[in-house]
């Protein structure tokens, strides 16, 4: 596991610090849980929405994984229609 230095972690941007976490191995695997999540935006002028399935250890790194393997010119709205525990045996 990549140590991370807490003071470079605290200036990041917004949602930055999560990825950074996750690339360092900072996620316990009990932590993790299956996202499926609605996206909706446009591929200009046409609206369009996809249903992706991410893995993720909280929300707000589910919605922007989520956004990454769209290729929306926009995106208008996100939500998490379920959630699934992953629990390895």
């Amino acid at each position: 596991m990549k140590k991370v230095n807490l003071h470079e972690l605290i200036e990041l941007p917004h949602g930055v610090a999560n990825k950074e976490l996750e690339k360092a191995g900072h996620w316990k695997d009990d932590d993790m849980k299956e996202y499926q999540v609605e996206v909706r935006g446009f591929y200009s002028p046409d609206e369009d929405q996809h249903i992706v399935t991410v893995t993720a250890p909280n929300e707000d790194a589910a919605l922007e994984k989520a956004c990454d393997q769209t290729d929306f010119d926009e995106i208008t709205f996100t939500e998490i229609l379920y959630v699934t525990d992953i629990k390895e045996d």
